[in-house]
């Protein structure tokens, strides 16, 4: 095995982000020097910094209560746009409806939802969020938020304006490419 790719491995058994695609990207530069390595970077970093955010918010805040990041996904979306049609939520977490029926099936059997057929289409199934899930949400999401802020605590205020902005024109640009397919 090379140094690099042993270096890799190690990177990423140190859980050094930064260093891991640095030196992944290396590698692929040696190999596919037709790469865009910026625009690799970029979203490799999104993609690796995403993955860990979201695996440190489910281990320290969510599952301890009792809730997985897609269960806490869904109720956000209810707790937002209030009773909704399964295909509703899911088109607005991105997700499949045999993706909503399983976090749906888990969020009923611990009391955080309500499912209900649809008054003008018997196939259709409303979701809410019951009393108690919604209040059970909120506490949550107060806690998760807390760990965002931890997060997020790198940066000065002008630095996350200048990120958010930064990631919206990206979002844009996702768009844009979407549109061109």
């Amino acid at each position: 095995m090379s140094k690099l790719r042993t270096e890799l491995i190690q990177r990423c058994e140190d859980n050094d982000v930064v260093g891991f695609i640095d030196t992944a990207l290396d590698i692929t530069a040696s190999d596919l020097p037709a790469i865009n390595i910026p625009a690799s970077r970029l979203v490799l970093m999104l993609i690796r910094i995403s993955d860990a955010l979201l695996y440190d918010l489910e281990a320290t805040v969510q599952r301890p209560e009792g809730i997985s990041s897609s269960g806490f996904h869904l109720c956000w979306i209810l707790w937002l746009i209030g009773p909704a049609e399964a295909s509703t939520a899911a088109s607005l977490m991105g997700v499949s409806r045999a993706t909503i029926s399983g976090i749906s099936n888990t969020l009923e059997r611990s009391g955080h939802l309500a499912r209900t057929r649809h008054p003008n289409d018997g196939r259709s199934v409303i979701l809410n969020l019951t009393p108690s899930g919604r209040a059970e949400f909120e506490a949550i999401f107060v806690k998760t938020n807390d760990r965002y802020c931890t997060w997020v605590s790198a940066l000065t205020g002008d630095e996350v304006s200048t990120l958010v902005g930064l990631l919206a024109k990206l979002a844009e640009g996702g768009q844009d490419a979407k549109r061109r397919k």
